[in-house]
C-alpha cells in the first residue's frame, strides 16, 4: 500500500512539474498581449473606435502581421525596452508608417491593430 501511495504522489508531482510551467507561460503571453493592446500616447488619437479602425487598416495594409500571434511576436523582438521607449526609438530611426493621416510609430501602429483585434 505504501508504494502506491508513494507512487501517486510522484505521479501528481511530475504533472505539476511539467503543467504548472507551461500554465504560467501562458498566463504571461495573455498579459503580454493585454499589455501590448493597451495603447498609452495612442490615447491622444481618440476614443475606442478610433483606435480599432486605425488597427484595422494598419493591418489591411500589413496583411503579414495581421493576426494576434504575428503582432505579438513584432511588438515582443525588442522586448528589453518598454514601449514608450520603443515609440521614441522608431521615430529616431525613422519607423513610421502613415495610417488614416496619422504619422505613427511602428510600435504604436501595432499597439492599434492588435488593440483592434483584440477589442473588435
Amino acid at each position: 500500500m505504501m508504494i502506491r501511495r508513494r507512487f501517486l504522489t510522484m505521479i501528481a508531482v511530475g504533472a505539476a512539474g511539467v503543467t504548472l510551467p507551461a500554465v504560467r507561460m501562458l498566463a504571461d503571453r495573455a498579459g503580454l498581449r493585454r499589455a501590448y493592446a493597451r495603447p498609452t500616447i495612442l490615447s491622444l488619437l481618440g476614443d475606442d473606435r478610433h483606435l480599432r479602425e486605425i488597427g484595422a487598416a494598419y493591418r489591411q495594409a500589413f496583411p503579414a502581421e495581421a493576426t494576434v500571434d504575428a503582432l505579438v511576436a513584432a511588438l515582443d523582438a525588442r522586448s528589453g525596452a518598454d514601449l514608450d521607449a520603443r515609440v521614441c526609438a522608431d521615430f529616431d530611426h525613422g519607423r513610421t508608417v502613415v495610417i488614416r493621416g496619422w504619422v505613427l510609430s511602428v510600435t504604436e501602429a501595432r499597439q492599434c491593430a492588435l488593440h483592434s483585434l483584440l477589442h473588435a
